[in-house]
């Protein structure tokens, strides 16, 4: 059964929840924090770096819990938040992104987080 479905809706005039990840792994907090306790904040920073300079989006940020995982991606006013961490239907919901390249790259980029979560998920 698939997890992490990664969602993405451009619409004229639309800025919040053009990128839409829901549908997470039950064991998803755990495999988060399994990574935050390895190397894996520093390849997705790695990852982030790379599409940044060939998405041409400088100065992409992201924000590691060692409780949640990632917990944020930020360009400039934009940013993939992690919402609902502690409920029934957590999810990573986008905000004030209103161009290609930028979703381009938070989707990049989160699927690229999301990869190695799953190496976590599978690792038991």
């Amino acid at each position: 059964m698939p997890y992490f479905d990664v969602h993405l809706s451009p619409l004229e005039g639309m800025s919040s929840d053009v990128i839409v990840v829901d549908h997470f792994h039950p064991r998803w907090k755990e495999a988060a924090q399994k990574l935050v306790r390895s190397r894996g904040p520093r390849l997705v920073e790695a990852c982030a770096e790379r599409v940044s300079q060939w998405a041409d989006v400088p100065g992409i940020g992201l924000e590691f819990s060692p409780d949640v995982g990632l917990k944020r991606i930020t360009y400039l006013d934009a940013s993939l938040d992690l919402a609902d961490a502690d409920g029934p239907n957590p999810s990573y919901r986008s905000h004030n992104v209103s161009g290609f390249p930028v979703a381009g790259a938070m989707t990049i980029i989160i699927n690229n987080y999301i990869s190695h979560l799953n190496h976590f998920i599978r690792e038991d």
